[in-house]
C-alpha cells in the first residue's frame, strides 16, 4: 500500500515463508540508483517478485519472511486508444505514446499529455487539413504490436512519418 511499484507487475500469486536469501532472489533493485524503486513486470513468464530501493534491501535483517502476493492472472482486454483526423490526403502523420507504466510521470504521463495538446492544437488551429493525422495510445510493445497487426496495411501505405512521444 506504500507504493504500487513495490510488487512486480503481473506477479503470480504466492504465500510462502522463506529465508531472506531466498526472498532476495525475487527482490529487484536498481543498484546504480540505490534510493529509487525500479519498475519491473513479468508479462512473458510466470514469476513473482517485489521491487524496492537497494538501500531498503540492504537494511533487511536476516530471518524468515512471508512472501504474500494476492493476485490473479486471467484473460482480459488490451486497451488501445486512437484518433484519426482526416485530411485532404490519405498520407498520414502519426503520433504515438504509451499508457502502461504506473507512477512514472515522465515516461507515461508526458507523452499522452503532449498528444492531447497536439490534438487540441490541430483541431483548433486547422479547419482544412492537408495531411491525415493518426494519434495512438497503447501499452508499450504488446500494444504497438497488436495495433500494427490490425492496421499494418493501411499504415504501410499511408504513414509518411511518425513520432513516438515518450519521456518528453
Amino acid at each position: 500500500s506504500e507504493n504500487n511499484l513495490h510488487v512486480v507487475g503481473y506477479s503470480t500469486p504466492i504465500d510462502e515463508v522463506m529465508d531472506k536469501h531466498i526472498l532476495c532472489k525475487n527482490i529487484y533493485t536498481e543498484p546504480n540508483q540505490p534510493d529509487l524503486i525500479p519498475y519491473v513486470t513479468s508479462y512473458y513468464k510466470n514469476n513473482w517478485g517485489f521491487c524496492m530501493s537497494e538501500t531498503e534491501k540492504a537494511a533487511l535483517p536476516d530471518g524468515k519472511y512471508r512472501a504474500f502476493i494476492d493476485s490473479k492472472l486471467f484473460d482480459g482486454e488490451l486497451l488501445i486508444g486512437d484518433a484519426i483526423f482526416k485530411g485532404k490526403l490519405n498520407k498520414e502523420i502519426m503520433f504515438s505514446s504509451y499508457i502502461c507504466h504506473p507512477s512514472m510521470a515522465n515516461n507515461e504521463l508526458s507523452g499522452p499529455v503532449l498528444i492531447s495538446a497536439l490534438m487540441k492544437y490541430i483541431k483548433d488551429s486547422f479547419s482544412n487539413l492537408k495531411f491525415t493525422y493518426r494519434f495512438i495510445l497503447v501499452p508499450e510493445t504488446i500494444g504497438s504490436l497488436a495495433y500494427m497487426s490490425q492496421n499494418l496495411n493501411q499504415m504501410k501505405e499511408n504513414v509518411v512519418c511518425g513520432f513516438n512521444l515518450s519521456c518528453v
